[in-house]
């Protein structure tokens, strides 16, 4: 099952007045790939910090974007740059606070749920430390498990507090059927989780 839409994402267009982003603010994505919500973004005047692996997916996210960025090569990542985006290529748990620098809000669909169930909690950790807490709009799915073996992986509300529960709140702030969408056979929501520091 791809992960790639072809056009931005609409519950994050939607919903992105809940970030309560300023004008000209941060929006980090993990996992980015190349997603369209990125160039969307952009339109509307933000800022984007986003990590992905493949140096592929970032070349063709510029090239989507339609501009050349500027190649910087660090100790053990290349960081693609261009006017108000920046993407690190590599690893994500190998990115630091420092290396995205500041960001107001994270935007993660895809990325959670892309995980198997013993990296997940580690990458709720990490992310939490990397963007200093920033709020963050969620979007993940919620099946039977048992009825396809992912990704993406079923992300059920206990698991989401077990990482989050602590420190923030959780908000469920919309849910619909996702079944046609992910063309599966079998009863499958969507979520949309609001997730803000206490």
């Amino acid at each position: 099952m791809g992960f790639h839409e072809y056009e931005p994402n609409p519950v994050f267009i939607k919903n992105l007045n809940r970030l309560k982003l300023k004008s000209g603010g941060g929006v980090f994505i993990p996992l980015c790939g190349k997603t369209l919500d990125i160039s969307w973004l952009l339109t509307q005047g933000y800022k984007v910090v986003g990590v992905e692996l493949s140096e592929i997916s970032i070349q063709q996210l510029f090239d989507e974007i339609g501009v050349q960025p500027e190649i910087i090569v660090l100790e053990n990542r290349k960081r693609c740059r261009a006017e108000n985006v920046d993407v690190l290529a590599g690893d994500f748990f190998d990115v630091t606070l420092e290396s995205i620098g500041h960001i107001d809000a994270i935007f993660d669909r895809g990325s959670l749920d892309a995980l198997p169930e013993n990296m997940r909690s580690q990458y709720a950790k990490h992310l939490q430390c990397i963007a200093d807490n920033a709020p963050q709009l969620l979007v993940c799915f919620e099946y039977d498990q048992a009825l396809m073996e992912g990704p993406p992986f079923s992300i059920r509300f206990a698991e989401l507090n077990r990482y989050y529960g602590n420190g923030h709140n959780l908000q469920l702030i919309e849910s619909s059927d996702a079944s046609s969408r992910l063309s599966v056979g079998f009863p499958c929501v969507e979520k949309v989780w609001l997730v803000g520091p206490r």
